[in-house]
This record gives C-alpha cells, structure tokens and sequence, in this order.
C-alpha cells in the first residue's frame, strides 16, 4: 500500500528517462555535415546571423592585404557599365575572375559587420578573421567600398615594426 503514494513519482521518473534517451537516439540519428565541395572557396561561413550585407548594397568593393611574406591578397567587386557583376580575386600568385571569386567576395561580405555602421577596427579584424589571416602577419591593410546609398568608406593600415633605433623609445 505504501508503495501507491510513490507512484506518481516513479511515473515522472520513468517519463524523463524515456524523453532523455529518445533525445539521445535521435540526436545521434543526425546525418553529418556534408563535405564542402574541393572547389569551394577557402572563406567559411560566420556562424553569425545574417548581419545585413549582400552583393546587392554594395557598389563597389577593393580589398588590399600585403603580407609580411611577400604575398598579397586582393579582392574586387564592382559592376561594369553593362550592369554585370565582377569580382577578381588574387591570393598567393593565382588568380581567379570568374563565378568562384564573386561568390568568394560574397562570403566575406556577407560575413562582415554591417558596412555601413561599423567601427573601423572591428572591421578589419573582422576582414583578417574571414580570410584566417593573423594581425601579426600583415603589412599593410586597405578596403574601400561604396554602398548603394551612395556613402563611400576607405581603411588604410600600415604597419611598420622594422625598428631603425634600437635606442629609440617609440
């Protein structure tokens, strides 16, 4: 008779154990990310929302990023007069103005910050995390980019740390 009163308990008990391991089954059920495709560009996705930016609010995009070894990266996206998007891309000596680097553009624009009300810096911290590019590696920094409002912004970084005096304080 006792055991009556803990009824409900073992009830509940018995329900959340069931609800935990069905849990467990289906999450396990889960299919793997697929692979990316060996042609898709070396950009990853931000796990971020959709911050707001697209090919379509910018008119025009010129990234510049020199390195410490001599490489370069640079990106451009830009209508032509006939209304057609381009975009070229160069990194590590290979160039690419095709379909491939409009949609690598598109990835780190739209992975950005929001173009038109971010702080300089956090941008281009941005701009290095997107193309996995540590700050210690660069040399110099430049992006400009128009948006079809019509507002116009420009960053320029250089970075100089070859020191002339080994005396000198600054």
């Amino acid at each position: 008779m006792k055991i009556r009163q803990y009824l409900p308990i073992i009830i509940i008990l018995l329900l959340f154990g069931v609800l935990v391991s069905a849990n467990n089954y289906l999450v396990k059920k889960q299919p793997a990310e697929p692979d990316l495709d060996p042609k898709s560009p070396e950009l990853y996705q931000s796990q971020a929302a959709d911050r707001g930016n697209s090919l379509k609010n910018v008119v025009r995009f010129d990234l510049e990023v020199e390195l410490n070894n001599d490489d370069e990266i640079e990106m451009s996206y830009w209508t032509d007069n006939h209304g057609n998007n381009r975009a070229t891309v160069r990194r590590e000596n290979e160039r690419r103005d095709d379909d491939e680097a409009r949609q690598e553009v598109e990835i780190l624009i739209s992975s950005l910050p929001p173009l038109d009300q971010t702080e300089p810096l956090t941008l281009v911290q941005a701009v290095l995390d997107q193309l996995r590019v540590h700050q210690k590696d660069i040399e110099d920094f430049e992006l400009e980019y128009k948006l079809n409002d019509g507002s116009y912004h420009k960053i320029e970084m250089e970075i100089d740390d070859k020191d002339d005096d080994p005396n000198d304080d600054d």
